[in-house]
């Protein structure tokens, strides 16, 4: 070993070939505190580090969310309640006026009077598929036989109501929890049948069949009124009904797929689920509700508090020197049928004063005794109650995703608050519009074009002998709905900015008519061309009677 010699002002040392950093090491393993380990659940010293000189001890432990221990409370690991979550909401939908007028806009705007196909066949898909000759007149006839068919009651299972209804009926259920949509065909027509999520149970004490037992031997399990594979598809639904003189609810056992087409023919809808392993949907409303309960029991205090304070228009006060006299006596004693004690000498003429005033005004004038003083019942209540109300009111909005300008139709800020609320909104409502379509539009589409095609009616080369291929149906059915745009606050900005838009390229005439809410751009057009005709003919006509007049006054002159 290499010795090296060291002299310093503090003595030297012998530094053998970097050995002294393992002693030294070493030295300090003996002198490290111990690691203590206490409760699992906190916070316990698992290693040190060593800083400056200094053992630092390193934590170890979990984090719940709280920064300060049991502010949070317990934790919870919730299941919701389809049903109880549901009927409260439907509850809420039925006596309370702040949900309905929530509720209420969204409706419309997303659903509102039904939604409008442009049918838009991927051509080039088709092309992959060796499928090129579709007839140019394909879309002008689906289009025009399908708008026909949503506005009859012919799509309604039960003949009641056309597609767009019964879509807006589909929207409420969802909205409330969830809805069965079904498909079925009619006398050849498809059809549909919305059964409320309330219905969808899961065999109970069944009479006639044993559903579970029938599962079980497919591999399969029922849970929440549905029946799944082990991957967790959807095989079948269980639909409820009690009839009359039945003490046993009686099941029907819908598949959720056709049997010989493999084509889905049923399913659930609803806009939100708690987990997304969860089987059914929860209400739009679900965080709000108790919250819209008190908020309603809040406004029925004000208001019976102001009826009642109503009722007392004022009081009488009296000081320390009154003299303690009631000046409604007279109008008391008179109101008994009795008359009234003669006043003291010092008010006659007062009380004719205001006999006087009342009889010649028809109001009201008394003369008050002496220390008393009339004051009318007075409250802060009311005054208060709009910034209240209207404070909650928002964050109820908030949770809804709906902003309160467009639930009160109130735009009272600045143009471009104003304007940035209407547009938030646009992205919400066709954000939900958007998710709405793949779920009862669409596949009715789908559904009636299969039909239609197989009658005859709209002629698609290739469709038939590709029914089954995936790419060929999609590609015929492609189709985009479309529903009513915001209205802008200033119509004359938003035209000009089109109209640019349109002259740069930006935007095809088709867009900016759907942009506009000015209705299909093709049938404006034939419109257009025929108002021309008209007003052409009408030219011709009005130019020989001119010319005749013309005539007749150079003939007289």
């Amino acid at each position: 070993m290499a010795v090296k010699p060291y002299f310093g002002t503090l003595g030297g040392y012998i530094d053998i070939m970097g050995f002294k950093q393992l002693l030294y090491d070493a030295g300090q393993w003996f002198t490290k505190p111990p690691i203590k380990k206490e409760d699992p659940q906190s916070n316990y010293v698992d290693s040190h580090e060593s800083y400056r000189g200094k053992w630092v001890p390193i934590r170890s432990g979990n984090f719940n969310g709280e920064k300060t221990p049991g502010e949070l409370g317990n934790v919870y690991n919730l299941t919701p309640s389809y049903r109880l979550l549901r009927l409260r909401a439907y509850e809420a939908e039925l006596t309370n006026d702040v949900i309905s007028t929530i509720s209420g806009k969204f409706f419309k705007w997303v659903v509102g009077f039904g939604l409008k196909i442009q049918s838009e066949p991927n051509e080039k898909a088709l092309k992959t598929e060796k499928i090129t000759d579709i007839p140019d007149d394909f879309r002008e006839n689906v289009e025009s036989r399908f708008e026909i068919f949503a506005n009859s009651t012919k799509c309604d299972y039960k003949g009641e109501e056309n597609l767009h209804e019964l879509a807006l009926q589909a929207f409420k259920g969802a909205f409330n929890g969830d809805v069965l949509i079904i498909l079925r065909v009619k006398e050849g027509w498809p059809t549909i049948q919305l059964v409320d999520g309330d219905h969808v149970k899961t065999p109970f004490l069944d009479d006639k069949n044993e559903w579970n037992k029938k599962a079980k031997e497919a591999g399969n399990i029922i849970r929440n009124g549905i029946e799944m594979d082990k991957s967790g598809t959807h095989v079948a639904y269980y639909v409820a009904t009690l009839r009359e003189g039945e003490i046993l609810e009686t099941y029907e056992r819908i598949p959720a797929k056709g049997n010989k087409t493999n084509r889905k023919m049923a399913w659930l809808f609803g806009l939100k689920k708690h987990r997304m392993d969860n089987d059914r949907y929860i209400p739009m409303t679900t965080a709000i509700l108790e919250k819209l309960a008190k908020l309603d029991r809040y406004t029925e205090a004000t208001v019976g508090t102001a009826e009642e304070r109503a009722k007392i228009p004022f009081t009488v006060e009296h000081s320390s020197d009154s003299t303690g006299e009631n000046p409604f006596r007279a109008t008391i004693a008179a109101g008994m049928g009795k008359n009234a004690a003669p006043e003291t000498q010092g008010y006659e003429l007062g009380e004719k004063t205001a006999s006087n005033i009342s009889a010649t005004t028809g109001k009201q004038v008394f003369n008050m005794p002496r220390g008393a003083q009339l004051k009318a019942l007075y409250s802060q209540n009311e005054i208060q109650y709009e910034a209240f109300w209207k404070a909650i009111f928002k964050s109820l909005c908030a949770a809804v995703e709906i902003p309160p300008e467009v639930a009160l139709q109130e735009y009272n800020s600045n143009y471009s608050a104003s304007r940035a609320a209407i547009g938030g909104w646009e992205f919400i409502a066709n954000f939900y519009r958007e998710k709405f379509i793949p779920k009862l539009y669409h596949p009715f589409y789908q559904l009636w074009l299969h039909t239609e095609i197989l009658k005859g009616n709209i002629q698609a080369p290739g469709y038939l002998q590709n029914s089954t291929n995936f790419m060929v149906v999609e590609a015929y059915s492609k189709a985009r709905f479309i529903g009513p745009k915001m209205p802008h606050i200033d119509p004359v900005k938003e035209v000009k900015a089109i109209v640019q838009m349109v002259n740069e390229g930006l935007m095809s005439n088709e867009m900016a008519a759907e942009r506009l809410n000015s209705g299909d751009w093709f049938e404006t057009q034939g419109k257009l061309k025929k108002e021309s005709k008209v007003k052409t003919n009408n030219q011709k006509e009005e130019e020989p009677k001119k010319e005749k007049e013309l005539k007749v006054v150079g003939n007289e002159n």
